[in-house]
């Protein structure tokens, strides 16, 4: 995961506040100094010094600090006038920075700031519409009306632009539904683990996808398996083809078919997925695979009882027990 994905995610590690200045790609080497950690002290990394050094001659001073206000997060709140001002700097990836700062700190502000990021993306300059794109992402759903201007990012001259817009769609979750079409095809010319996990962020409302992911799956794709697994019940019209392919011998195979089974969870795809996971934690199988069919048990919930004297009896077994514990007690909920 790249640090742009870490600040996405919000994590419990303070790696995605580390300042702008001292952006790595090594940040493990960076974590364990707090100096490096936007808001762990006093000094130059407090919100009145950084308000200030928005106003510095310096475009690189400027960045930065647009960039570590909005890393404080909602505790920098007080640099939100401040913050509004620099969306019209002269330089556009301090506009740009500013509008994804005001983003952090107060969603609502950061909303309102969108169409100044979506004006970046006209810029010349590559490096621009990186950043913006980047700053749309990290906006996320909020920043929706940019998902038309993304789309047209899919086929832009420089392909760094273009696998950014591609995650940024990802980011936007349901609200890039519209664009599915033009990510589907762009996978069925190409994998990329990049379209991968963007599709499956926009999960159920990626059914669009479907009769082009079952064509896929019928090649014995994994990915379109995945995929089909995010978008959950909304992907029925796959259970036809996805219990044909449980057939298959390649348990590596199987395995993802059977979670996009379970996640899609109809009557008809219950039916068949859970005495094919049954059969194959009964089978000399890698544990491995025990530990994958269990979890597909489990999280069908309920829906998996049939399971229940099956997955019973293999808690007397030594290879098996660790494994069926937990999905035991999530289908008797």
């Amino acid at each position: 995961m790249d640090y742009r994905n870490l600040v996405r995610s919000r994590g419990e590690s303070p790696v995605w506040r580390i300042k702008a200045s001292q952006k790595l790609y090594g940040y493990q080497q960076t974590i364990s100094n707090k100096a490096n950690i936007v808001g762990a002290g006093a000094g130059d990394d407090d919100v009145p010094a950084l308000i200030k050094k928005l106003d510095d001659v310096s475009d690189a001073a400027r960045l930065e600090a647009a960039e570590d206000l909005g890393f404080i997060g909602p505790a920098a709140k007080k640099a939100l006038p401040a913050l509004g001002e620099k969306l019209t700097d002269k330089n556009a990836l301090v506009r740009v920075n500013a509008a994804t700062a005001l983003a952090r700190i107060d969603p609502a502000a950061g909303k309102r700031a969108v169409p100044v990021i979506v004006e970046a993306l006209a810029e010349k300059d590559a490096a621009v519409r990186v950043a913006a794109v980047e700053a749309l992402a990290d906006i996320g759903p909020a920043a929706g009306q940019a998902v038309p201007t993304l789309m047209k990012l899919l086929a832009d001259a420089d392909g760094e632009v273009g696998w950014r817009a591609i995650e940024a769609l990802g980011w936007m979750g349901p609200e890039a539904a519209p664009a599915v079409p033009a990510l589907m095809d762009l996978l069925s010319k190409g994998q990329s683990d990049t379209l991968v996990i963007a599709l499956k962020r926009i999960g159920p409302h990626a059914k669009a996808g479907v009769p082009a992911l079952v064509a896929m799956v019928k090649r014995r794709d994994r990915n379109a398996a995945d995929i089909l697994s995010t978008i959950g019940p909304e992907a029925k019209e796959a259970v036809p083809a996805l219990i044909e392919l449980l057939k298959d011998k390649e348990l590596y195979f199987t395995a993802m078919v059977a979670q996009a089974l379970g996640f899609i969870g109809t009557p008809e795809a219950t039916e068949a997925v859970v005495p094919y996971c049954v059969r194959i934690l009964q089978s000399p199988v890698d544990a491995s695979y025990y530990q994958h069919f269990a979890m597909v048990l489990g999280q069908m919930g309920p829906k998996a009882k049939a399971a229940i004297p099956a997955l019973e009896a293999m808690r007397k077994d030594n290879n098996r027990w660790p494994y069926v514990e937990e999905p035991l007690r999530k289908i008797k909920q």
